[in-house]
């Protein structure tokens, strides 16, 4: 049975309705499912006056005490939740309330905290993370939070860390930034299970990286490794775009975007062979 059946038994203050006393806890489950879990990590959480959200019925949120307690239990333990760079004095966008905290399962974290406001000093081309600029102070605070939040979320099943770097931001910069992350995430991963699978991807326009790693291994060098293979791809990549479209070829369909992971699971393969770097690196590239 789900971990939803304790909050489905447990609920107190109950009002009678047919809904509660006739149907059984599994099949209320699936209604529960049906209308409130989605294929896509959520972005934005319910508030209290909210009803549709990404295609999602949330009013069942507030029939009743009961109901509510069972439908969140659902939303909380089934949804991926995401976790990203809020905005203004928002450092976290995402963050559940600390009631529900224990229910969430799956959590989608963006590594790095990319404002929207393209003035943003960090940004400037000759600014940047890893800079003692504005950019840095806030990416540094954001990290702070996400350490002060992780721990708290024993119940997780999977982690998704995404990392999304501005176009553009200098590779320099982004290890930069890349180095705060690491400095933090032993902290951050200090709770996890050594089993929790934890899905580290890099995000670009052009290209994508995705590979499996272990929570040992991530609060060790690995994040260094793979992003110094990932940055070089790219520039590889769009050096290579760049010829290809002087010779009036191209590289990859347009609008599609270029899987960096057998490249970048080779070149960190080789890193392993060579015993320079982490030691014995596991990773399962995935597409």
């Amino acid at each position: 049975m789900f971990e939803e059946k304790h909050a489905i038994h447990g609920g107190q203050g109950r009002v009678r309705s047919l809904f509660l006393d006739a149907m059984p806890a599994e099949l209320r489950v699936m209604v529960y499912e049906t209308l409130l879990v989605g294929s896509d990590p959520i972005t934005a959480l319910p508030g209290e006056q909210t009803d549709k959200m990404q295609g999602l019925d949330l009013s069942l949120l507030r029939v009743n005490r009961q109901i509510h307690d069972e439908a969140a239990a659902v939303f909380y333990c089934k949804n991926t939740i995401c976790i990203r760079p809020g905005k203004g004095k928002d450092l976290c966008s995402g963050v559940p309330a600390p009631r529900y905290l224990h229910l969430v399962r799956h959590l989608k974290v963006e590594g790095l905290h990319r404002p929207d406001t393209p003035g943003k000093a960090w940004a400037k081309e000759l600014g940047g993370l890893g800079e003692e600029e504005e950019g840095n102070h806030e990416n540094e605070r954001y990290l702070s939070t996400l350490t002060t939040l992780l721990p708290q979320l024993r119940g997780l099943h999977t982690l998704h860390l995404t990392i999304t770097p501005p176009d553009r931001l200098s590779s320099k910069s982004v290890l930069a930034a890349l180095l705060s992350l690491k400095q933090a995430l032993p902290s951050m991963l200090a709770s996890l299970a050594p089993s929790v699978p934890i899905l580290l991807s890099f995000e670009f326009d052009d290209c994508y990286c995705r590979l499996h790693v272990s929570p040992e291994l991530l609060a060790r060098d690995c994040l260094l490794v793979v992003a110094c293979q990932v940055l070089f791809w790219k520039s590889h990549l769009r050096v290579e775009t760049m010829v290809r479209k002087a010779r009036g070829g191209t590289l990859v369909e347009k609008g599609g975007r270029t899987d960096l992971g057998p490249l970048v699971g080779e070149g960190v393969g080789k890193v392993v062979e060579t015993g320079k770097g982490v030691d014995g690196l596991i990773g399962r590239l995935v597409g």
